[in-house]
């Protein structure tokens, strides 16, 4: 059996016209009401969004802050600080670790001259005793040479003293000179070894930092326009829905010319089929129906799928990231103030140890001292040495034939002066360069002064002002994060009575195909039995009769379409344009 046959074994085309009719009308009393709770749905759900959105962009407006940029800045310049803090004090160990080893050769030859004047002071009194026995055989004709025997005696006594004396400070000099070199020697690796570790962590710290402030400023950034994609394709959907005025005006229209249209069937049933004319006339109107209904389902179609994307995308986004951001700030916080507790250590622990440093070469200033008094004691003991040389050859001469053995006496202590100047003139040079490197050690001692102290401190302050401004900013996100999550969980709320709508709507919509199958088999119907085409003074009443109904230029185009047997007019996406009539 061929579908005419089917079609004409079920019902007359009136009855299904009537079937269109009661459908069109079923389909219309389901929708109306879902599409007038989608439209509020909507606009609530457009506002929620829109605070969504603001309380986003607050989050990005508190990490692009100026005072969040500058923690970097303030990190990496403690960084610096801590770097120049340590490298001051390993340059300034450095420099009185060769001071002292200068020093040290400096003592050598000072520990050198003292066995040459232990040595001239042992002469001085071997001399004197050899003056005391020759006094004993002049008798009284060596009146005048007891005096200088005695004066040779207690110089040589007070020599001795002295040149035992500049040996026990000489000694006790290079011991200390040898604690300071342990103390060296232990403290320059430690602090060379304390200055590449230091360095690394800071650099592996500050890329962390920088890392983690650029995910920090890019998380409600991309939220952000994840929020505002959202918005979009929400005030999309809100347009489309806002359109269905003219779709329902465009399903009105229809209803009204299927029921002109079902009238005129009907009243040619009565009469036995009505004549060719008016069949063909009906199936025309019929046609200009159907695509005027396929508009209507494809434009549905678009909008409902609109719908759907932007509840699946309301779906998909989520403020976990932006929760995260607090637990990433405090984590930077903690990381940042583990740094400056590291630093506040290592502060502490490098002023101890420049204090014990400090100390051992605290000594110079007694060195110098020790060294002065020696120059000036040889210069007095030189000069005594030439004035006894020099008395030793009068009283020689004042003797005549007896004063061989005085002779011998004064030609010693000339050769013990000669000695002893020349130790003189090697004491001076020694204070010279003893005074220079007292110069340097006051230089080097600055790195552990104050200033440098200072400098790491003022850091240091900045540093704990960028994390109270980073603390600000982790409440900050925090707060803003938890309203933002409630947000969502409203709006997602919100998408489940719109997906029940939605739901409800993609199952009045479907009897668009099922009523557009009836349409057809009416066509078939009428055509069944063969008429001649409508003349063009009968297409023009069909086009004004139409026609004076619409109110959107989208329904004239599908009827000049569906008239001239050409393609209907693409859908229009942006639902612009349409010429709405209402007035």
């Amino acid at each position: 059996m061929n579908r005419q046959a089917a079609i004409a074994g079920r019902r007359s085309a009136g009855e299904t016209m009537q079937i269109v009719l009661d459908d069109l009308a079923s389909m219309t009393s389901a929708t109306d009401p879902e599409i007038e709770s989608l439209t509020r749905t909507f606009q609530q759900l457009a506002g929620q969004s829109s605070r969504v959105l603001g309380l986003a962009s607050t989050i990005v407006e508190c990490i692009e802050d100026d005072s969040v940029k500058s923690v970097l800045p303030t990190v990496q310049a403690l960084g610096s600080s801590g770097i120049s803090f340590i490298e001051s004090r390993l340059e300034a160990t450095q420099g009185i670790s060769e001071t002292v080893a200068a020093e040290t050769h400096v003592l050598q030859r000072l520990a050198k001259m003292t066995r040459s004047q232990s040595g001239i002071a042992l002469r001085t009194r071997v001399l004197a005793m050899m003056a005391n026995i020759e006094q004993g055989r002049l008798g009284n004709s060596g009146a005048a040479f007891a005096y200088l025997a005695g004066e040779l005696s207690n110089f040589s006594r007070l020599l001795c003293e002295d040149t035992d004396e500049l040996e026990h400070r000489t000694d006790t000099r290079r011991s200390a000179i040898e604690a300071t070199n342990r103390v060296l020697a232990l403290e320059l690796p430690r602090l060379a070894a304390e200055l590449v570790r230091i360095r690394a962590e800071l650099g592996n710290d500050l890329a962390l930092l920088e890392s983690s402030l650029a995910e920090l400023g890019s998380i409600p950034a991309q939220f952000k326009l994840g929020v505002e994609e959202i918005a979009a394709r929400i005030a999309g959907a809100v347009a489309a829905i806002q359109s269905y005025d003219i779709t329902h005006q465009q399903i009105e229209h229809v209803r009204g010319a299927v029921r002109g249209i079902a009238a005129q069937i009907r009243a040619g049933e009565k009469r036995l089929g009505g004549s060719s004319s008016e069949r063909a006339c009906a199936s025309l109107g019929i046609t200009v129906q159907m695509c005027q209904l396929q508009q209507v389902r494809d434009t549905v179609a678009n909008w409902m799928s609109r719908i759907k994307d932007c509840l699946d995308g309301m779906l998909k986004v989520s403020a976990t990231n932006l929760a995260g951001i607090s637990s990433m700030v405090r984590a930077r916080e903690r990381e940042i103030a583990a740094g400056l507790a590291h630093i506040d250590l290592l502060e502490r622990e490098s002023k101890a140890r420049g204090e014990v440093i400090c100390g051992t070469i605290g000594e110079h200033s007694t060195l110098l001292r020790l060294i002065d008094e020696q120059v000036k004691q040889a210069a007095v003991t030189r000069q005594t040495l030439h004035l006894l040389s020099l008395n030793t050859i009068i009283e020689a001469d004042r003797l005549g034939a007896e004063a061989n053995a005085v002779l011998e006496l004064g030609r010693g202590i000339s050769d013990l002066s000669l000695a002893w100047s020349q130790i003189t003139d090697q004491s001076g040079q020694a204070f010279k360069e003893i005074s220079e490197l007292v110069v340097r050690i006051g230089v080097l001692k600055e790195a552990f002064s104050q200033a440098g102290e200072q400098r790491l401190r003022q850091a240091q302050v900045h540093v704990r002002a960028g994390l109270q401004r980073l603390q600000a900013t982790s409440e900050c996100a925090a707060k803003q994060a938890s309203d933002i999550e409630l947000g969502l969980d409203a709006m997602k709320t919100m998408a489940g009575g719109i997906t029940k709508s939605v739901d409800v709507l993609d199952r009045s919509y479907r009897q668009l195909d099922e009523i557009l199958n009836h349409l057809q088999d009416v066509q078939l119907q009428l055509e069944s039995v063969p008429s001649e085409a409508p003349g063009e003074h009968r297409m023009e009443e069909i086009r004004q009769q139409f026609s004076a109904s619409y109110t959107t230029e989208v329904e004239r185009e599908v009827l000049r379409a569906a008239l001239g047997g050409t393609a209907p007019p693409p859908m229009q996406l942006s639902l612009e344009g349409n010429g709405v009539e209402l007035f």
